[in-house]
């Protein structure tokens, strides 16, 4: 059950996130995000970054005007983009504890 529970996760989190939002059982939503927060997204987590700095995720990336940097022990991910005048804009995005379950939440800093 663990197994598909987190390949459901991994698949399909957005339908994850929308049966969490729908659990009515107080307790059984508290059991459901402690057992993501502890056993699940932190694999999920580190897949992502994976992914982010995998040989593909860098070749989209223009160096001179593009550039994302992962912080994992902050779950959180920055993307900087130079643009017209070398004006900077930058994102960042981060990961509450029990992603995918709850959303996450996103600033733009400069």
């Amino acid at each position: 059950a663990a197994a598909a529970y987190r390949g459901v996760l991994l698949a399909l989190p957005a339908s994850a996130a929308l049966w969490f939002g729908d659990l009515r059982d107080r307790g059984l939503a508290a059991a459901v995000e402690a057992y993501t927060r502890t056993h699940v997204s932190p694999a999920l987590l580190s897949h992502q970054l994976a992914v982010l700095h995998s040989p593909a995720a860098q070749e989209l990336a223009d160096a001179e005007s593009f550039a994302v940097r992962a912080l994992a022990a902050a779950r959180e991910v920055v993307a900087v983009a130079t643009v017209e005048d070398g004006a900077t804009l930058e994102l960042a995005v981060r990961l509450p504890p029990a992603w995918p379950l709850k959303p996450a939440e996103g600033e733009c800093r400069r």
